[in-house]
């Protein structure tokens, strides 16, 4: 039963390729039409939503306190955060300091602009916020580069 089964299946193939290699021109238009029917088609009705803030309902608890802290917080709203990274922590200072300089000059398309770390009262008084750890370690190294510091005093005609 299942070689009979085997044999109808071979046959019917048989009779398939025979017939699409008679007609092969006929198939080989018919399948770019209806290529081309279906990009047509997919191109004027599928379409791909790549905003995952769609992938989940607003109706859930944490989407609907999201938006109300939105709401009350607009300026924690449409942030971006950059990072610059550089080969010395002075460079990366400057690069910040120039790009926060290039962000403020141009208010209407970027808003508002904040680096703390630019700002002059946190480059004057910013060891007031470090950690007490932070601030003896910082203390310790610079204790031990005072025989180089001095030296380096002493270098450029300043008073000890």
């Amino acid at each position: 039963m299942i070689d009979a089964f085997l044999e109808t299946c071979r046959e019917g193939l048989v009779r398939w390729v025979d017939g699409v290699h008679r007609r092969a021109l006929g198939v080989v238009l018919l399948s770019l039409a209806a290529t081309i029917g279906a990009g047509v088609y997919f191109a004027g009705n599928v379409r791909i939503n790549t905003d995952t803030s769609d992938m989940l309902s607003p109706e859930l608890a944490f989407r609907r306190h999201s938006q109300e802290l939105s709401d009350a917080f607009p300026q924690f709203s449409d942030n971006i955060l950059l990072v610059i990274d550089a080969d010395t922590p002075d460079l990366a200072d400057d690069a910040a300091l120039a790009l926060a300089k290039r962000l403020r000059a141009k208010p209407k398309l970027f808003g508002d602009v904040y680096d703390l770390a630019g700002e002059p009262f946190f480059r004057a008084n910013g060891l007031l916020y470090r950690d007490k750890d932070e601030l003896a370690e910082l203390s310790d190294r610079l204790a031990g580069a005072q025989p180089f510091l001095g030296a380096i005093r002493v270098c450029a005609g300043l008073p000890l």
